[in-house]
């Protein structure tokens, strides 16, 4: 970037700054041949965007920068190959920039509706973490290797034919005259977050699979004050205060055969820079890492502490930077098997995969896990996570049928018995098996900068799905989803559906329900079909303008309900 001060010596006088800063912005078009090997119109103005041409057909992207961007040209050196330069009157500087170059061994693709970057691991990635202070990925792949029995875990002294037997078919293995077998060979990478540089690795044990990672927020407490001794108040009072730290934490399952019990292990890394030759280096630190009595299926932090599920159970530990190791603060027994965890500030929900959803609360006072409610459904929940908008705080469940629920706790109804029957508040059919969700805060306008945004009391929650979708779910308030619910209903019938499929009939709830609440007001999906809305777009001005009049609203009152619902997205 070349700073104003500087500018006087490309030919920028003091008067021409002060045009510059004080003319009022104009949008304009600037097309262009060649800026990475890319071909299109770059869109000037106080909300810039960057048109690519591809195949026929056009692609826009927005672009995300601290003020309006004046005017902008290609440009070609030898240190910035087909890149541009771009003027900006807000930050007072001349920016020279290219976008995402074509690296050795990436593909990076701007023709989709997100920019995407494709970085070989060489190895089926699993799970992946980010480490807000470091600038790291951590990565858990696994490779398909060639599986070797060993006659000393197979035996059985008590039984001499079934080892002679054993030992017979592990010759005819070795001879290759049987079909070979594979088996997983999981290990834990880090990368860092620019170049996708590898730094170090860690290679799991044979048969253990890697179920769960996820950074967590640990406290940094004194150790000089130790949990549980006769100062209770002093304890609490303390650790209301903590500073946390971000470690890494990975759960695994040893895989072995039906006979053996399913056993676990719990590993907890820190990322620590290290002394080398290369700049910036960092490597693992193991804090903590020890068998368990059952496979470790979920994980997350809570206030400091670290909970855990393993199998049926859910545990929660305070780890003790002294002795390093973790000490036990509270549990809960589930019913089946726990498959996921989900906090925010003091609460826990958590999914069974025959019992759908619990909902718990942690009193610090009493050092118990509470129970609240549960969702009475027989439901396989795979994965579920806390959505809040303002003070209203709602449970989203995802099962294997492929269905979105979100549960509230109601104590003050006479329905739910006084909490203890979750209530259900709204339902979609997604049309895929969502694994996980990414919680984001949400955005909102700045009064003293409009072009610097500050975090909302909303949530975002950004998923993907097994089949390759990505999508989210977002909270709005009352005034947007009706209008935006009218819409849905009329373009129920006015627009033309693919192979005439009622998208109605799509996003029903797939799966068997009780009805506990046959008069609730909550029956309704009350969940907006964000695809069908966005075809609005689409139509040609004509019926937009039907469908306006009719609707009882303008025609440009939905793009832009639609365009403020996209600026509290906090993805970019």
């Amino acid at each position: 970037e070349v700073w104003l001060s500087r500018m006087e010596g490309l030919g920028l006088r003091p008067r021409a700054r002060e045009l510059l800063v004080n003319t009022p912005l104009r949008p304009q078009m600037v097309p262009f041949d060649d800026i990475s090997s890319y071909r299109g119109v770059f869109l000037g103005g106080e909300n810039p965007g960057w048109v690519f041409s591809y195949k026929g057909w056009v692609v826009l992207h927005r672009m995300v920068t601290e003020g309006p961007v004046e005017s902008l040209t290609p440009f070609h050196i030898g240190n910035c190959q087909r890149g541009f330069v771009e003027a900006s009157s807000f930050k007072s500087c001349l920016s020279i920039a290219h976008l995402q170059p074509q690296q050795k061994g990436r593909w990076t693709s701007l023709e989709c509706f997100w920019p995407m970057q494709r970085v070989p691991l060489l190895a089926t990635p699993h799970s992946l973490a980010f480490h807000p202070v470091q600038r790291t990925y951590t990565v858990v792949t696994s490779v398909a290797e060639e599986y070797k029995p060993q006659l000393s875990e197979l035996m059985n002294p008590d039984d001499p034919e079934a080892t002679s037997s054993l030992q017979k078919v592990i010759e005819a293995y070795e001879k290759r005259s049987v079909p070979r077998a594979t088996q997983d060979r999981y290990t834990v990478s880090l990368y860092t977050a620019d170049h996708w540089i590898l730094l170090d690795r860690i290679q799991m044990d044979a048969n253990e699979a890697v179920i769960v990672g996820k950074a967590v927020q640990l406290s940094k407490e004194d150790r000089s004050v130790q949990y549980g001794t006769d100062d209770d108040e002093l304890n609490l009072r303390l650790r209301k205060g903590r500073e946390t730290t971000t470690l890494q934490c990975f759960g695994s399952a040893y895989v072995v055969e039906e006979d053996l019990p399913c056993r676990g292990r719990l590993l907890l890394l820190d990322v620590s820079p290290c002394i080398s030759s290369r700049r910036n280096d960092r490597k693992f630190l193991t804090l903590y890492h020890e068998p368990t009595k059952g496979p470790v299926s979920a994980v997350a932090s809570m206030e400091g502490y670290l909970v855990i599920a393993v199998s049926s159970k859910v545990m929660m530990y305070f780890y003790d930077w002294s002795t390093k190791r973790l000490i036990i603060a509270a549990f809960y027994d589930a019913q089946f098997y726990v498959t996921s965890l989900s906090c925010v500030k003091t609460f826990v929900a958590f999914g069974d995969i025959y019992k759908s959803v619990y909902f718990l609360r942690w009193r610090e006072e009493t050092r118990q896990l509470m129970f609240l409610g549960k969702d009475f459904n027989r439901a396989e929940t795979v994965s579920t996570a806390l959505l809040y908008h303002g003070s209203q705080l709602g449970i989203l469940s995802a099962d294997a049928n492929r269905n979105f629920t979100v549960f509230s706790y109601r104590p003050e109804m006479a329905e739910t018995s006084q909490g203890l029957i979750l209530l259900p508040v709204a339902d979609m059919n997604i049309g895929g098996v969502v694994p996980n969700f990414l919680p984001l805060r949400g955005s909102k306008a700045n009064p003293a900068n409009k072009y610097h945004r500050l975090p909302s009391d909303k949530s975002a929650l950004f998923y993907a799905t097994l089949d390759g979708g990505l999508g989210y779910l977002l909270p709005i308030d009352e005034a947007r989803y009706r209008r935006l619910s009218h819409l849905s209903r009329a373009m129920y019938t006015e627009v033309a559906h693919p192979c005439g499929l009622h998208p109605k009939a799509y996003r029903i709830f797939q799966g068997e329900r009780k009805q506990r609440f046959p008069h609730s007001k909550y029956r309704s999906p009350n969940i907006i079909d964000g695809d069908l809305i966005t075809r609005f777009g689409d139509l040609d001005r004509s019926l937009q303008i039907h469908m306006g009049h009719k609707l009882g609203m303008r025609s440009d009152a939905i793009p832009a309900i639609m365009v403020a619902i996209d600026s509290e997205l906090p993805f970019f």
